[in-house]
C-alpha cells in the first residue's frame, strides 16, 4: 500500500529573509577570494645557491636561482666578489635567464673567504640583490 503525502509549501517574507541572511556572507566570501589572490603581487628575487668544485684543478660551478624575474624587459647581471681581506673585485656582466644561470669560476685563493654579491637590473625595476659567503677548499 503506498501512501502519497502533500505538503503544502509557501514561500513567506520572513523565509526568504532568512535564506538571503545566509547565503550572503558565504557569496561575498567566494568572490573576495579570488580577488585577494590576483592582487598579491610575487617579489622577484635571487640567489647563489651554491658553489661546487668541478673535480678539474681549481674549477667551481656557481649556481644562481631567479624566481619571479619581470619577463617583459631585459635583465642584466653582475657578479662581485670581496675577498675576506680586500676589496671588491668586478663586476662580472652576464646575460640573466629568469630561470637561473650558471658560472665557471677559477683563479680563487684557497681557504679564504669570499662574499659574493649578486645584481639583477632592469629598466624601470629596483635593483634585486643576493649574497653568498664561501670558502674554497679543493
Amino acid at each position: 500500500m503506498s501512501e502519497c503525502i502533500n505538503h503544502e509549501t509557501s514561500l513567506t517574507r520572513r523565509t526568504l529573509i532568512r535564506s538571503a541572511a545566509w547565503s550572503a556572507p558565504v557569496i561575498a566570501a567566494t568572490v573576495a577570494t579570488p580577488l585577494a589572490a590576483a592582487s598579491e603581487s610575487l617579489t622577484p628575487t635571487v640567489a647563489i645557491s651554491s658553489i661546487v668544485h668541478t673535480g678539474y684543478q681549481d674549477r667551481h660551478i656557481m649556481t644562481i636561482i631567479n624566481a619571479n624575474m619581470p619577463t617583459d624587459v631585459s635583465l642584466r647581471g653582475r657578479l662581485n666578489w670581496i675577498p675576506s681581506p680586500g676589496q671588491t673585485v668586478g663586476p662580472n656582466i652576464f646575460a640573466v635567464n629568469p630561470e637561473g644561470n650558471t658560472m665557471t669560476l677559477w683563479g680563487f685563493t684557497r681557504a679564504m673567504t669570499y662574499t659574493f654579491t649578486v645584481t639583477v637590473e632592469a629598466p624601470g625595476v629596483n635593483p634585486i640583490v643576493g649574497y653568498f659567503d664561501h670558502t674554497f677548499d679543493y
